[in-house]
Formats: structure tokens, C-alpha cells, sequence
């Protein structure tokens, strides 16, 4: 059996053997939404090989469609929460949010204790601050000279006050590579 995947339909059709011109020939059977259940009258037209293999790619298809749901709900994610804390800002403590607050609590330890056993660590408040302070981080791509990382000499600033000898300096007592051995 074929199933192919039209804009809002699935559409299944029946490769048959005709002896008369030697060759096969595909039959139509009939379609269905996409995102439907197929009726009982198509599947009763369908053999019992076919409703496997038609199931088999629904069931495929449903694996695929909820992967990707869950990326689209794992990058909302923080922006939900943050509708949700807006949201509270502006509501009265009543039970139905107490029972809706404690089952954010569970879900919450719940997804934090996935996020741990995949060895995503906690971000702390001050881990930023600090790094920034380092100075372990490049800076900007706006604040160097062709983007890549390298920092250039500011405006009125010699190559030399960021620690560089100019291009054409040679130190006293090297040589220059010729590259002859």
C-alpha cells in the first residue's frame, strides 16, 4: 500500500497486478484527514496487511508529531511561566490558586529533577556577574575589528597599547623566518 501525504489529507492507494498488460497498476482507496482517525468504512476496505501498515505510520507519525510538540512546549516554557507570574501579580489568594500553585510546585520538582539527572546544572544568580568580572568572556562582536573575536586598538589607540608589536617591528636579536632550511 502507498500513503501519501497531501496539504490536509492522507491518501491511500493499492498497487495491483494486471496479467493483461503485464505491468502494475495503482488503485485509489480513499483518504482521510490528516490529523483524523480513518472511518470504519476505510478500513473495512482495507486487508488486514494494510490496516498494519497503515497503522504502523500512524503510529510513527504521532512519535514524530509529539517530538516536536514537546520542543515547541520546551522553548515556550519560560515565557509561559513568566504570563503565569504576571498573571498572579494581579490575582487574589483563593483556594483554586493554592491547588493550582501546588501542582505548578510538583511539576516544577518534576522537571527540575529530569533537568539534573541530565546533568543540566543550576544557574546561579551570581555566576554572570562573576564571569563577566573575570573577564572570561570575548568581547563583542561589535567591539572588534572584523567580528571574529580579535580586539582591535580603540580610536586614537596605537596597536602596540594592546600588547602587540606593529607588523613591521622586528625584535632586537630574531630573525625573520625565510623558510629555507
Amino acid at each position: 500500500m502507498i500513503i501519501r501525504q497531501r496539504a490536509t489529507v492522507l491518501q491511500l492507494y493499492r498497487s495491483v497486478y494486471d496479467p493483461v498488460s503485464k505491468r502494475s497498476r495503482t488503485l485509489y482507496v480513499g483518504a482521510f484527514p490528516k490529523y483524523a482517525e480513518p472511518t470504519t468504512e476505510l478500513l473495512a476496505t482495507l486487508a488486514e496487511s494494510e490496516r498494519v501498515q497503515l497503522g504502523d505510520y500512524l503510529a510513527a507519525r504521532k512519535v514524530a508529531q509529539e517530538a516536536i510538540h514537546g520542543r515547541y512546549e520546551f522553548a515556550d516554557t519560560p515565557a509561559a511561566l513568566r504570563r503565569v507570574a504576571a498573571w498572579l501579580r494581579g490575582e487574589q489568594k483563593t483556594t483554586e490558586i493554592q491547588r493550582g500553585a501546588k501542582a505548578i510546585r510538583e511539576a516544577y520538582a518534576d522537571l527540575y529533577a529530569v533537568m539534573r539527572t541530565m546533568g543540566i546544572a543550576r544557574l546561579r544568580a551570581g555566576t554572570a556577574r562573576r564571569a563577566k568580572g573575570r573577564g572570561d568572556a570575548l568581547p563583542p562582536a561589535s567591539e572588534t575589528a572584523d567580528g571574529a573575536g580579535e580586539a582591535s586598538p580603540a580610536p586614537g589607540q596605537d596597536s602596540a597599547a594592546l600588547g602587540e608589536a606593529p607588523i613591521d617591528a622586528v625584535q632586537p636579536g630574531t630573525e625573520a623566518p625565510t623558510g629555507r632550511g
